[in-house]
């Protein structure tokens, strides 16, 4: 997620109760202090790495030219900040025990303690303390052994040439990723804007009211529209659903709700058509990475086994840099890279068996086992 220093994831509406206005729910004070946090605590920010994409291409130099070495990341310090939302999460403490009396009270409490996570991870960001932090709010789950099977049949997919008529991703051609993600945002008039950044090692991101869009890098038509999908249908509209709906915590997710939005995307990625073997190669990759930093493994160990596995040196850096952000390259990272297939998994097994759940999960940031109780307030009301 880029910093501003920089160079620039519906039931039958009979079947409803009676929803209250917002202003006089019992969760409404809570909703709108737990929101404010989760804008305010930035977590993919604050493990992005100062001036990322200068050092990024150090590395691809360096390592292509036999020198490998750790990466040397800076990072912004925002201890003072961190530790004042937590004072202010510790405050909410009595209104969100109050609220367990009411039915949603639960999914509330739940989401305030993964905040705690992500803002004890941001305290630690750059210290050797950081990989633990991280590991408890990006732990793997009960279905990482079907996703690492998963990553397995997927790396030893082979790619299927096709057409690579290529583009920048930040072109003003009207088929670069930039422009089609602008003529998406418009017609389906998207509260976001569109802009890139060299930060990024993703093709593209959602923080805030913005989709950013990685600067510089070459993308063919299938890559383009894979990531359209990803990024509007997966990520925007769902975003932009949530401001519509009575409840905020659509907007505010739920616990494990962002995680869930991935496997989401990825699910949609797959219903649509526009995955393939190398899409599939390169997430196995992602996997095994985080696998590899959680084993032991340094940022130089996991780059070599990524290229011994056919990875391009580029690409190994950029999904290094995913692994350890966060860290010093020495230890271990973020590694949230660990729950997208897992997540793929899980809604993929969940919208096999109960296809009419799509709507609820696509109303907002909201978990599979979030969606029983949030189905009847997945309503856009006038």
């Amino acid at each position: 997620m880029p910093r501003r220093s920089r160079p620039a994831r519906p039931r039958d509406a009979q079947a409803d109760p009676p929803v209250p206005r917002a202003e006089a729910s019992p969760y409404a004070s809570v909703d709108a202090e737990l929101r404010s946090l989760a804008r305010s605590i930035g977590l993919l920010g604050a493990v992005t790495p100062r001036d990322a994409h200068l050092e990024r291409a150090r590395l691809i130099s360096d390592f292509t030219r036999g020198r490998d070495r750790l990466p040397v990341w800076r990072y912004d310090v925002t201890s003072a900040t961190h530790s004042h939302r937590l004072r202010v999460l510790d405050a909410l403490g009595p209104a969100l025990r109050a609220l367990e009396r009411e039915p949603l009270g639960r999914l509330y409490r739940e989401r305030a303690e993964e905040l705690r996570l992500e803002l004890e991870a941001a305290l630690a960001v750059g210290t050797p303390s950081f990989g633990e932090r991280a590991a408890a709010r990006f732990a793997p789950g009960p279905r990482h052994a079907a996703a690492d099977a998963l990553a397995e049949r997927w790396s030893a997919e082979v790619d299927v040439p096709r057409d690579r008529d290529t583009v920048h991703s930040d072109d003003r051609d009207p088929r670069s990723l930039v422009s089609r993600l602008r003529a998406e945002v418009a017609q389906r008039a998207l509260p976001f804007a569109v802009r890139t950044s060299p930060a990024l090692s993703a093709l593209a991101a959602i923080s805030g009211d913005t989709v950013w869009v990685a600067e510089g890098r070459l993308l063919d038509a299938a890559d383009v529209e894979r990531t359209v999908v990803h990024e509007i249908d997966a990520h925007a509209v769902p975003r932009a659903r949530a401001r519509k709906l009575t409840l905020g915590l659509f907007a505010l997710g739920t616990a494990g709700g962002t995680d869930d939005q991935e496997g989401y995307a990825l699910w949609l990625e797959e219903k649509r058509g526009v995955s393939g073997p190398g899409r599939h190669r390169e997430l196995a990759a992602r996997h095994r990475a985080v696998r590899l930093m959680r084993e032991g493994a340094d940022f130089v160990a996991v780059v070599r086994a990524l290229t011994r596995g056919g990875i391009a040196v580029d690409a190994a850096i950029r999904i290094a840099e995913r692994a350890f952000r966060g860290s010093n390259g020495a230890s271990p990272g973020l590694g949230r890279e660990q729950v997208y297939l897992e997540a793929f998994v899980r809604v993929q097994e969940h919208l096999d068996a109960r296809p009419g759940d799509e709507p609820v999960l696509a109303a907002g940031q909201v978990a599979v086992r979030a969606i029983d109780a949030l189905a009847p307030w997945a309503v856009v009301r006038a």
